[in-house]
């Protein structure tokens, strides 16, 4: 098949479906993954597609572009994150080795955490 047929495919799909993974385009389209990921890089070039890990969106596809700062995501479901935070704490044993995600639900669950003999690593730079 040539470039401009394969690429016309692709974004075909991508119109169709909103997403695709360059697994799926290998098969559809009987081209080498290698092949497929130079036509999503060139088509992504010229700015026809969004190009995501392992495969593409298309351009009409929304995306968070703007997070809340840590302080307005604490306001946010509160209850529901102490909840969370109370049950995880419980969980862990003494001799456990525990790795803590940067995120308010686990910040939270930290001040649970104050008698535990557990270790903990974190990449929550909030974290204590």
């Amino acid at each position: 098949m040539l470039t401009q047929d394969r690429q016309s495919k692709i974004l075909s799909i991508l119109n169709e479906q909103g997403s695709v993974t360059v697994s799926r385009l290998t098969e559809i389209l009987s081209a080498s993954e290698s092949t497929i990921r130079r036509d999503l890089t060139s088509l992504a070039s010229e700015g026809k597609l969004n190009k995501v890990h392992g495969g593409a969106t298309a351009l009409n596809q929304e995306f968070v572009r703007f997070e809340d700062n840590i302080e307005d995501k604490l306001t946010k479901h509160t209850d529901e994150k102490i909840r969370i935070a109370e049950y995880a704490a419980r969980q862990i044993q003494d001799d456990d080795f525990v790795f803590i995600d940067a995120g308010t639900s686990t910040l939270l669950m930290t001040s649970y955490l104050k008698n535990s003999k557990a270790t903990f690593v974190t990449n929550g730079v909030c974290h204590r």
